[in-house]
C-alpha cells in the first residue's frame, strides 16, 4: 500500500467518526456519546487503527473533528460533517485532492462506517468500527472535583488579535495583550504544545500606575524602577486571577491561577503586559476528552 493509499484510508475513517460523535448531544440520540473513540479500520489491502476527537458540536448537527489513523493505515485530519437526528452519519470532503464521502450509523457507544474516496485516476472504499473509551461524565466528574472554582469549564471566546499602538490603557486593552500572549504558547497539529489555549479572567485589579524613571549610583550604575519599560513611560500594574486551559491529544490541563503583571508600551510604542510574579496555582485538574 503506498503512502497516498494510507493518507486515504485514514482520512475517510476520520470523517465517519466525526459525524457519530457530532450528533448525541445536540439530538440526544441514543448508543453513543460524545467523546474518544478508539477502534479498527480496513480497506482492500490494508489494516490499521483508528482514533478521534471531537473539537465542536453544533445545535444544527454540524462538527467539526480530528482523526487519526496507525499501525498500517496512516494520516490525519481536521474534517467537518453532519449527522441527523435519526443517527445517520453522512459526510462530505476534500482530503489532499481526494473527494470523500462516509456513511455509517452508531450503537451502543460503537461506531461503524464504510467510507469512499475517489479522485481522478484512483478510487478507494474500506469500513471502520471505534468503540467509546471516555465521554462528557467523566469530564463532568473533573470539573466537578472539589475546590472553589468547580464546574466552571474551560472557555476560549476571549478576545485576541492585534492591539492598536493608540489604544487607551484600558482593562479591555490589558486582556487582549494578555490573550494573545498566553494563546502564543498553542501549536495547532502540534505534537508537545497544546492544541489550543484559552483564558477566562475571574478577577482583574488595575492599581495605581506610576511614570518609570532611572537612577544612578557609583556601585551599581543606572537602574530603572521597571528595567523592561522605557524611561518616562506610565506602567500600570494588574493583579489577576484566571482559569487557563491547554488542550492536548486526548486531555485538557486546566488551572485556576493568580498571577501579577505589569502593563506598558515599550520602546517601539507597542502594549506589552510583563509578568511581575509567579503564577500561582490554586486549583489544578486533568479533564479527558
Amino acid at each position: 500500500m503506498s503512502k497516498i493509499n494510507g493518507l486515504w484510508t485514514a482520512t475517510a475513517l476520520f470523517v465517519f467518526a466525526a459525524i457519530l460523535a457530532v450528533g448525541q448531544d445536540p439530538f440526544s440520540l441514543r448508543g453513543y456519546r460524545t467523546g474518544r473513540y478508539l477502534g479498527d479500520a480496513s480497506n482492500a489491502a490494508n489494516k490499521g487503527r483508528v482514533a478521534f476527537e471531537i473539537t465542536e458540536i453544533g445545535g444544527n448537527g454540524a462538527t467539526k473533528a480530528h482523526f487519526s489513523a496507525t499501525g498500517g493505515l496512516y494520516g490525519e485530519a481536521e474534517l467537518t460533517g453532519l449527522i441527523d437526528a435519526s443517527g445517520v452519519l453522512n459526510l462530505h470532503g476534500m482530503l489532499s485532492g481526494f473527494a470523500m464521502s462516509v456513511v455509517g450509523r452508531v450503537s451502543n457507544n460503537t461506531i461503524q462506517a464504510d467510507f469512499h474516496l475517489k479522485s481522478s485516476f484512483s478510487a478507494q472504499d474500506g469500513k471502520f468500527t471505534a468503540t467509546l473509551t471516555s465521554d462528557a461524565d467523566t469530564q463532568k466528574k473533573a470539573l466537578l472535583a472539589t475546590g472553589k472554582y468547580k464546574g466552571q469549564a474551560c472557555f476560549y471566546d476571549e478576545p485576541a488579535g492585534p492591539v492598536s499602538r493608540t489604544a487607551q490603557p484600558t482593562e479591555r486593552t490589558f486582556k487582549l495583550v494578555l490573550n494573545n500572549w498566553f494563546k502564543l504558547d498553542a501549536r495547532p497539529g502540534g505534537t508537545t504544545n497544546p492544541l489550543q489555549v484559552g483564558v477566562m479572567f475571574l478577577e482583574f485589579q488595575m492599581n495605581t500606575p506610576f511614570v518609570n524613571s532611572a537612577r544612578f549610583d557609583g556601585l551599581t550604575g543606572s537602574t530603572r524602577l521597571h528595567d523592561g519599560a522605557p524611561v518616562g513611560a506610565t506602567i500600570y500594574p494588574v493583579n489577576t486571577t484566571y482559569i487557563h486551559c491547554a488542550r492536548y491529544r486526548g486531555t485538557t490541563e486546566r488551572r485556576v491561577s493568580q498571577q501579577n503583571f505589569k502593563c506598558f508600551q515599550d520602546k517601539f510604542n507597542d502594549w506589552t503586559c510583563a509578568v511581575d510574579s509567579y503564577a500561582v496555582h490554586l486549583e489544578k485538574i486533568s479533564i479527558p476528552d
